[in-house]
This record gives C-alpha cells, structure tokens and sequence, in this order.
C-alpha cells in the first residue's frame, strides 16, 4: 500500500482535478456529490470533494465507523477505505487502484487492484489480494460521412456504428486466512478468465436485427479455478485441492478436480475426478458469467454511442464496488450458487435425459506412506453413430425397435493393497449395443466383462443382456455422484468464504451516492 502511495505524489494528483467542463470528476464520472446524507441504517454519511481528492465519512452518531478517501489521477483511481467498530478499532482496511496502460486507437487495457486486510484484537486475522484486468477492442466496417472507418485510429470514429467487440477480462485473487496465535491456517487462490465477441448497434435504430444500444453476444469462452492449502498449528499442510472448470458456449463444458489429505505430514488419501459435458440438443450447458455480468455492467451503458475504452469498461462498474469483498467475482459466485458449474449431474439423469459426455472417479487410501485401498469409477455416454434406418415395424409393441440417441458404458474397480503390494482386485466393465434382431427390429443390449481374483487367480466372466445398461447396473451413475459431490463442496466452500467469512455485516450502510 506504501509503494502504491507513493507513486501517486499530490503534484502527480493536482495535474487531473476537473474534466473538459470544469466539474469535478468525481461529480462527472463516478455521481460523488458533496453534502451529507442519511442512510438506511439511520448513520449519517459526509461527502467532501475537493478538485481531484474526495472524502466520505460516516457516522454513528458521534461514532465514526467508516472512513473513504480517494485521488484521481491522469484518469487513474486510488481509494482507501477503514472500518471501525463500536470500540472505535479497526476491523478493515481496503486499498484498490484502478489504472490504464494509456493505450491508443481502438484497443485498450486496465486494471483494477485491491489489497483488503482483517482485523481482530489489532492483529491482522484475513488478507485478500486481487485483481482484474481489461482488454477492449473494436472495430466497424461501417461507411460514416463517406469514410470506411475499418482502420479507424480512435474510438470517436466508431461513435454511432455497428461494432465487433473482442473483449477480454482476467481476475487473480489469494485469500490467506490466519488462525490463532497469527499462523497461516488457509490459502485460497483463484483465477477467472472470460473471452467475448459482441457484435454492439451504438446507433440510434435497428441494424442487423439489433435494437439501438443493444449487444449481442456470439461467442465467450470461461476458465475458473481454485486452488487451496490447509496447515496445522505446526504449518504442516493437512489438505490440498485444485479445481478447474473450462467453458465454451454451446460446445462443452470440462472440469478437473484433485485433493490430497494429510496426517502429521503423510498422505492418507487422494482424490481426483475429470467431467466433460458436451453440447446437447434440446439440453444446454449450465450457465457461466458472460462479460457485462462480469464487468458488473448495464446493457444500455455497455452499448453507448462511443464504445468504452477498457478503464470505463472496469471503473464504471466495477470501480464502484471496491468495497465489497466478492464485487469481481459476483457474477461467477451467482452462478455457482445457482448450480452453474455442475455439469457432474447432468449423469446422474436415466436415460431419458442423458447428455453426451464423461466423468471419472478415483479415489486412493493409504497407510504408513503406501497404497491401501483404490476404487475407480467411470461413465461415458456417446450418441449413437449407426441409427436405425429400417423404420417402423409391424407386429412389435409401442417400447420395441426403438433406436437410442445415447449408449452408455460404466467401469468399476475396486484394489486392495497390503504393504503396498495389490493382493485383491475386482471389476465390471458395461457397455451398451443397439442390435437388430431377426425381424430387424431395435433394442439396446448391455454386454458386461467382469473380473475378479488376486495375482494369478483371476476369474473373468462375460455376457450380454437384454437390458439398458441403467436397468443392469444398480451403481451406474457412482463416478457422477461421487465427482459431482466432491466438487460441488468446494464451490460450496468457495461461496461460504465469502458469503460469510469475508464480506462485512452490517458495518456500513449505503446510499445511492455512496
């Protein structure tokens, strides 16, 4: 916070008080109005502008429980907030700098930064870090006043024409969470990546089937992931995980999962877990932050005649919600709570509404450093490439000659291990068949491979049976529930971190203004 206050020198400050018309920026840009306020909760709030610095105080009473501060800068932003409680201690500080590359022409890039800090008893108990970056870019085949501005050097040109958007935004965050006596107790890092291509009508009337001032989206590509620590009172770490979810809309959404436990050091156990979800007719993905959720961003000021350049595309809606712990990642956290990233149990579905796609399981114990016990559980589910072309049959009943869309096929393997050496195993591998029988009518079939034994003494049996392979597998959905539970407790955490853990309650209140 040291260094980033001092790159920001008053005479640096002083440079950018007012914008074109003389006002205040503050006032122009970010709605700040001097004068005093009373807010929901009944506190009075302060606000005191002058030239390119501002200051909001507010009051219980005669008790101050909050303190804002900010500069602009060359069009940057810094703010410094403290929070008090009823004993007049501080219980947070957050500091955030927004800020632009100072690019030109039709491409441009900004970033906002925050360093948030926890107190408790004058010791720092909870530390968020993060970021979020932005890359903007546009272009226009349009003809304005009989110029092709295709090569347009500056947003201005652009003002009122029919755009290709490519935008990009980047979130990083580590959340370090300390336990008694100050020890580390928890580190959570993630990383939110969304890729955009808009088409935006910034005119006045319909083009291209586009209303005025409205965006249509054509294509967003996500990556979200966390990665997570737990120590011990002695800093030995006692869990870790890591999640990933990728997302390409309308194509696939994939995640990856793995966790390890520890005991004084030793790893006990270790889980990982892979699902992919393909598109499906009639069945979408579960839904992902496009970028003006992201951005935190109305349509109508996403679409302005003149598009906005990356720093307006962070400040103007993110940049006014510094204070809230989960503000950049509140749109991935809405969807995750809504059951957005949980492909897991589109599988855990029959038949009737199976989509294309895979998930594995495997889980490992052990003891005293070596492999105990393994368990593996897999589902796939592919359309059918070979449909039934021969037609509706005569003398069969309403259920026969019925071709799947879908086959399914399951694994199970269970191993078990002593002094590390595998003494016992057992599998079952399914799969299902669409095969025609002599009146050339349709009906799936399950074939089964089955094993079990120790070393030498394995016994296998095969055979095939006239049902679907849900009917023949009581644990057929097992990898699903299994992965999608595992997880669905991560993002769950996720969201209680900071849900409950992080966000202030009630320590403030808020106005419009504010």
């Amino acid at each position: 916070m040291a260094k980033s206050n001092a790159r920001v020198t008053d005479e640096t400050l002083s440079t950018q008080p007012e914008d074109e018309a003389g006002e205040s920026l503050w006032l122009t840009r970010y709605g700040l109005e001097a004068g005093t306020v009373t807010l929901k909760n009944g506190h009075k709030q302060t606000t005191a502008i002058d030239g390119n610095k501002m200051e909001i105080l507010e009051y219980d009473g005669n008790r101050l429980v909050r303190k804002e501060t900010g500069s602009i800068a060359a069009g940057g932003v810094v703010k410094d907030i403290e929070e008090y409680d009823k004993r007049g201690e501080l219980t947070r500080r957050v500091h955030s700098e927004l800020a632009a590359s100072g690019d030109a022409g039709t491409t441009s890039h900004a970033y906002l930064r925050r360093d948030i800090a926890w107190y408790k008893d004058g010791e720092v108990s909870k530390e968020l870090h993060d970021s979020m970056s932005v890359k903007a870019s546009y272009t226009s085949s349009d003809i304005v006043n009989g110029k092709d501005v295709s090569d347009a050097q500056s947003l201005d040109e652009l003002a009122g024409t029919l755009t290709r958007d490519d935008l990009a935004s980047d979130y990083v965050g580590d959340i370090i969470e300390y336990g008694a006596g100050g020890k580390l107790f928890r580190k959570t890092s993630i990383a939110h990546a969304v890729t955009t291509e808009n088409r935006t009508n910034r005119g006045s009337e319909m083009r291209n089937g586009i209303e005025a001032h409205d965006t249509v989206e054509l294509s967003r590509q996500t990556e979200f992931s966390i990665t997570q620590e737990m120590y011990d009172d002695a800093g030995n770490v006692t869990f870790q995980a890591s999640f990933r979810d990728s997302f390409k809309e309308g194509t696939f959404e994939q995640q990856q999962f793995e966790a390890s436990w520890y005991d004084n050091g030793q790893l006990v156990r270790h889980s990982s877990a892979e699902i992919l979800q393909k598109q499906a007719k009639g069945r979408g993905l579960g839904e992902h932050p496009d970028m003006l959720g992201t951005l935190s961003l109305s349509e109508g000021r996403y679409g302005a005649t003149t598009p906005l350049d990356a720093q307006s595309l962070l400040g103007d809606g993110q940049g006014g919600r510094v204070a809230e712990s989960g503000s950049l990642l509140s749109a991935a956290l809405t969807d995750i709570a809504a059951g957005g990233y949980d492909p897991a149990q589109a599988f855990t579905r029959s038949r009737a509404g199976a989509v294309p796609g895979s998930v594995s399981w495997e889980d490992t114990l052990y003891k005293d450093g070596k492999v105990a016990l393994r368990e593996v559980d897999t589902e796939t589910v592919e359309e059918n490439t070979l449909p039934d072309t021969t037609g509706f049959h005569t003398l069969t009943g309403l259920s026969e000659d019925k071709d799947p869309k879908y086959l399914r096929s399951t694994s199970h393997r269970v191993e078990t291990y002593q002094d590390g050496r595998l003494v016992a195993q057992s599998a079952v591998e399914m799969r299902e068949s669409a095969e025609d029988d002599a009146r050339g009518v349709t009906s799936t079939k399950t074939h089964v491979d089955a094993s079990s034994g120790s070393g030498h003494a394995v016994r296998n049996t095969h055979a095939k049976l006239s049902e679907t392979l849900v009917e023949a597998d009581a644990r057929w959905n097992a990898a699903a529930q299994k992965a999608g539970s595992a997880v669905q407790r991560t993002l769950t955490d996720l969201l209680t971190l900071f849900q409950e853990n992080l966000d202030p309650t009630g320590a403030s209140g808020k106005s419009d203004q504010a």
